[in-house]
């Protein structure tokens, strides 16, 4: 864990943001889901769901579980598919 000035600095960068959104993405057009469908199964905001998946936040567990459930998949399956695209990147 880094360090600075005293304060523990935690990292959200262990998951590449863009790529966990593009997961979320291409596995809720694959479903035929909206935004708009996807925010009411995980009681989530539409807008929640949006800038997820344009990589500008990173889901909390909890979330990411439920974002999972309602895409019918579990959490390993967006992990892997994040590690998928990124390997695909560094080919």
């Amino acid at each position: 864990m880094k360090r600075r000035e005293g304060k523990a600095l935690v990292s959200r960068d262990i998951i590449d943001k863009r790529k966990l959104g593009d997961a979320i993405s291409t596995k809720r057009k694959k479903l035929g889901l909206t935004q708009e469908e996807l925010s009411i199964k995980t009681g989530l905001s539409r807008s929640y769901i949006a800038d997820t998946e344009a990589g500008r936040y990173t889901p909390s567990l909890n979330s990411s579980y439920k974002i999972a459930k309602a895409l019918k998949s579990d959490l390993n399956f967006l992990l892997k598919m994040t590690e998928i695209q990124y390997n695909k990147e560094g080919e």
